[in-house]
C-alpha cells in the first residue's frame, strides 16, 4: 500500500479521514503492526498506545481511540502528491508553500534540523540535508 496524507479538502491518510482513523480502522488497512507499545504519558490522564509497522515505516500514536500523532520514515511516503524523502531543505520549503503554508519554524535544539509547519500540523526532520523522519500531528 502506498503510504500518503493529504491535507485537501481534508485530512487524510492513505484516502481514509485521519479524523476518523481507529486502531480498528488502521489495522484493517495495515494488518497488524510489528509492535504495540503502551507508554504512560503525564499529559494524558490514559496512556499513548503507540502502534509500529515495518512495512510501511510507520507508527501511529493514539490517546485511548484517538488518533494524536503519525510518524512516517518510509521512503516512499507521499506528502501534496510527492514523494519527500528525496527532497532537501529548501525544496520542502517550496513545496508547503505551493501548497498554502509558507510559514514554518526552524529547530535545531534536539541536535538534528527540524522545520515545522503549524498551520499544516507537520514537522520535518533531517539528516544529511535530506528528510529522515516526518511527524504529522492530528
Amino acid at each position: 500500500m502506498q503510504l500518503s496524507f493529504s491535507h485537501t479538502p481534508e485530512p487524510t491518510i492513505c484516502g481514509m479521514n485521519i479524523f476518523e482513523f481507529t486502531p480498528t480502522k488502521m489495522t484493517e488497512l495495515f494488518g497488524e503492526p510489528a509492535e504495540v507499545e503502551l507508554a504512560d504519558n503525564p499529559m494524558f490522564e490514559e496512556g499513548v498506545n503507540t502502534f509500529y509497522y515495518n512495512s510501511p515505516q510507520v507508527s501511529f500514536y493514539f490517546h485511548v481511540n484517538k488518533l494524536v500523532t503519525i510518524s512516517v520514515m518510509d521512503p516512499e511516503f507521499m506528502l501534496f502528491e510527492r514523494k519527500i524523502f528525496s527532497l532537501r531543505e529548501q525544496e520542502i520549503i517550496q513545496l508547503f508553500a505551493e501548497n498554502g503554508y509558507a510559514n514554518y519554524e526552524l529547530d535545531a535544539d534536539w541536535g538534528e534540523k527540524q522545520l515545522i509547519f503549524e498551520e499544516a500540523g507537520v514537522t520535518v526532520f533531517f539528516d544529511n540535508q535530506l528528510v529522515s523522519e516526518i511527524f504529522i500531528d492530528v
